[in-house]
């Protein structure tokens, strides 16, 4: 019987030793506890002074029908321990066994974002789950790594922990920031056996600002001589990953901010725009390329004091004018026109006196005539010429005014 007891305590005890074949702590309590059972051990038991052995205990002045009982019990004794022993490594890999009691189809696609004339792609399968996966045996954290979670041992791996429904962790964050989205973290299980594993994952969406673009492909045009605004955008593209090239004298550059950029003109025709994604298979063409005219600003009229061509002016304000400007109307890029010369004329009390001017600015002997004409003169303003932001040099016409009061 020590024998016995010996080699079943020692396998026991061997296998507890290794983490492939030990027992759930409880399981193999128990099992110790029977297998001691075995020990022939009577105690501190004594009898007139002597030592009662496990011997005396269950043989000495025992009739034989006694014997044989007790040594019956032994045998069935080591029997039942065999038993139990069996049992217990039997239905030990089914105790520390992860159990699923539902099954779910799940399509886990790279991307919801496909362009025209791209493939589609998803891995379509069956996800196992249970419900029995609560907060005290999983737990789903983003924001932390598998090796940070992993030096906890199981204490608080820190991360941001996800509600579990059913089994499942369910994710839900705000979005801000535009552009691709990645997010991270692990899934925190307790097996059976007390100990955690912990499994990495890693998921990325793709942000887009709610808009609404109206293109009026009849006026798609760009000004020589100014910056051209633009914005430039592609549908599940980040405005960071796009590529965008111009022809016909364009040249682009970024400005203001991702999808933001500058077009500047040099010569009127017809040109193109072409946008392109940087992805993982390379540049590729988002779309054909967009056609726009190129135009020139048009031209400005001249204005003195306020005063536009067949306007009335008084005579006080007559006297005030300094200078000649070119006046851009209706046009809603900043273009500014500089005058570079013109012809002055006026009628006083019926002489019609005439200069030149050089600039914008009105020469002593312009503002001489101005100080004496008088109700009923006329100031003319005649070949205006003025230089634009595109580097030319335009004729802008004729400013004739009357004073008046």
């Amino acid at each position: 019987m020590i024998s016995v007891h010996d080699k079943l305590l020692k396998l026991v005890q061997d296998m507890q030793k290794d983490k492939k074949t030990q027992l759930l702590k409880d399981d193999y309590e128990a099992l110790i506890k029977k297998i001691e059972s075995l020990k022939p051990d009577v105690g501190n038991q004594t009898e007139d002074g002597n030592a009662i052995t496990w011997e005396i205990l269950n043989f000495y002045h025992n009739p034989l029908a006694g014997v044989v009982t007790n040594l019956s019990k032994m045998e069935s004794d080591v029997k039942n321990v065999e038993a139990e022993l069996i049992n217990q490594l039997s239905g030990a890999s089914g105790k520390v066994s992860i159990k699923f009691n539902q099954l779910i189809a799940k399509v886990v696609a790279p991307s919801s974002y496909i362009q025209a004339g791209q493939p589609y792609k998803a891995d379509i399968f069956l996800a196992a789950s249970s419900t029995d996966f609560k907060d005290e045996n999983m737990q789903v954290l983003i924001g932390v790594d598998s090796a940070a979670a992993a030096t906890s041992k199981g204490a608080d791996a820190g991360g941001t922990k996800v509600p579990l429904v059913g089994g499942m962790g369910k994710f839900e964050v705000g979005t801000g920031g535009q552009g691709e989205q990645t997010y991270k973290g692990v899934i925190k299980f307790k097996k059976p056996t007390g100990e955690y594993d912990f499994y990495p994952f890693e998921g990325k969406y793709m942000v887009a600002a709610p808009s609404v673009a109206v293109s009026p492909t009849s006026m798609n045009v760009f000004y020589i001589g100014v910056d051209n605004p633009v914005s430039v955008s592609a549908a599940g593209v980040s405005p960071t990953e796009l590529v965008v090239n111009a022809t016909g004298g364009l040249s682009i550059k970024p400005a203001g901010g991702p999808g933001k950029y500058i077009v500047r003109a040099t010569t009127p025709g017809k040109v193109n725009i072409s946008v392109s994604a940087r992805t993982k298979d390379g540049v590729k063409p988002q779309g054909p390329p967009l056609e726009f005219r190129v135009k020139k600003i048009p031209d400005p009229v001249p204005s003195v004091a306020g005063k536009k061509s067949g306007m009335d002016i008084k005579k006080s304000e007559a006297q005030g004018i300094g200078g000649v400007l070119a006046l851009l109307e209706g046009f809603d890029f900043q273009a500014n026109f500089v005058v570079t010369s013109y012809e002055f004329g006026a009628t006083i009390k019926g002489s019609y006196v005439s200069a030149t001017g050089t600039g914008p600015g009105l020469t002593s002997e312009m503002k001489g005539y101005l100080s004496k004409v008088t109700t009923g003169s006329k100031i003319y303003f005649e070949n205006v010429k003025a230089k634009g932001p595109d580097g030319t040099i335009r004729t802008i016409g004729t400013l004739s005014l009357k004073v008046k009061g």
